[in-house]
């Protein structure tokens, strides 16, 4: 299956971006890849399971090897992944992510979000 992947640097752009839009464009499914400018990732973690409606949508957090994954637990990270520094690493991570959080996993509606 494809799926439409969406970017954005910061994770302060990606709280905003979602309180301000319709529950009918917000996403499936998050990913915040705190391999890099992690604090960003921690407050963008914390805004989005802070919300009573953004909550319910799952958040997979991307890790290094060595990160400690208590913090990002304790925030309502839905999951977290481990993606090690080697070619193709994250796209394998990604597609499996994508394929049992989007094929595998019940996620809520968006009747349900609406109605948090």
């Amino acid at each position: 299956p494809s799926y439409q992947l969406q970017y954005l640097s910061s994770g302060a752009e990606l709280a905003s971006a979602l309180r301000l839009s319709p529950p009918n464009e917000w996403p499936a499914l998050i990913l915040l890849d705190a391999r890099i400018n992690r604090p960003d990732r921690i407050m963008a973690l914390r805004a989005l399971k802070e919300h009573p409606r953004l909550r319910a949508i799952p958040i997979v957090w991307l890790a290094t090897p060595t990160d400690d994954t208590a913090q990002v637990y304790g925030l309502n990270a839905n999951s977290v992944i481990t993606v090690f520094n080697k070619p193709n690493a994250l796209i394998q991570a990604i597609e499996q992510i994508c394929r049992y959080w989007l094929m595998v996993a019940q996620l809520p509606g968006e009747e349900e979000l609406s109605m948090v």
